[in-house]
């Protein structure tokens, strides 16, 4: 048997940890025509999510993990309003908490459970996203 030659190449954990791992997802508006961007989120943040507690920790929880995801589009992409293409960067900050809290429980779930799909987690009753392509940066 000839041995196959292979063009693999194992790379440093260095080089892995320093590449840009974020996947994108558009999630429908509730208008039509209308939608969001998110981005995944760190392993951390799905930690810290997934272990916060019951009750109102878990829903400030919940809208942080929004928070964290919200991006101005899919990078090189989506056009914005200005005519200029996405860049991916994050949109939303802690001090949109407060304002979040005012979306009904329905929709904070929703935007939960594409978040977490995006991520690789296993979510029932999740909706369809498209994701972006993780190569079109800035074009």
């Amino acid at each position: 048997m000839a041995k196959e030659e292979t063009t693999e190449r194992a790379i440093p954990l260095d080089e892995f940890l320093s590449e840009s791992q974020i996947e994108y997802a558009k999630v429908e508006g509730f208008k039509k025509n209308d939608v969001l961007f998110i981005g995944s989120v760190t392993a951390g943040d799905v930690i810290e999510w997934s272990e916060a507690g019951e009750g109102e920790a878990k829903r400030t929880a919940g809208l942080r993990l929004i928070v964290k995801s919200l991006v101005d589009g899919i990078p090189g992409v989506t056009v914005l309003p200005d005519g200029t293409k996405a860049t991916g960067k994050r949109i939303a900050n802690d001090t949109h908490i407060p304002k979040l809290r005012n979306l009904s429980h329905k929709v904070a779930e929703r935007f939960v459970r594409e978040i977490l799909k995006l991520n690789g987690m296993e979510v029932p009753g999740g909706a369809k996203t498209v994701k972006g392509e993780a190569d079109a940066k800035n074009d």
